[in-house]
């Protein structure tokens, strides 16, 4: 077996990772794919989020890889779960006038209970002793303003499992 040529940060011989594309080498060599040309998971994602902006920011962050449903009220989203719509990744605001997030857990609980792992709460700060409370009992959260990469991979991470 012939060492692979150097490659971008690669000494001579060393293995390459997987999501190097590899190169052909010899006058006989075929090329080959590289593992970045294999699509992730396309899921389905739910934004809650009171605050349109936010929301859409999200929307736009994750709709290339995704299809991404935003809606600003939590009443709307629970209608639509209630009827059965389902999501592999929801995204739901903490603290909304509306309904906070607690109550929207609360709700799908007696309503669609099989939804409830999808979520990862996001906050801006957890200002009440029950949004602590909730928080520290270990759901998952992502701090506002959340970073883009994060954001992406938990996404994927959540889609990947309803997919899988």
């Amino acid at each position: 077996m012939e060492p692979l040529p150097a490659g971008p940060g690669r000494p001579e011989g060393a293995p390459a990772r997987l999501d190097e594309p590899l190169r052909a080498t010899g006058a006989n060599a075929a090329p080959v794919l590289s593992t970045s040309a294999v699509p992730a998971v396309r899921g389905r994602v739910l934004v809650i989020d009171d605050d349109a902006l936010v929301g859409r920011s999200m929307g736009r962050l994750l709709q290339g890889a995704h299809e991404v449903t935003v809606l600003a009220s939590p009443s709307e989203a629970l209608a639509r779960l209630e009827r059965g719509e389902r999501w592999d990744a929801i995204l739901c605001d903490l603290m909304m006038p509306e309904l906070s997030g607690m109550d929207v857990e609360e709700r799908l609980v007696k309503l669609a209970p099989d939804v409830v792992p999808r979520i990862v709460y996001l906050t801006g700060g957890a200002f009440t002793d029950r949004a602590r409370a909730f928080l520290a009992s270990g759901r998952p959260c992502l701090e506002k303003p959340v970073e883009a990469q994060a954001l992406r991979q938990r996404v994927a991470e959540l889609v990947r499992r309803a997919c899988g």
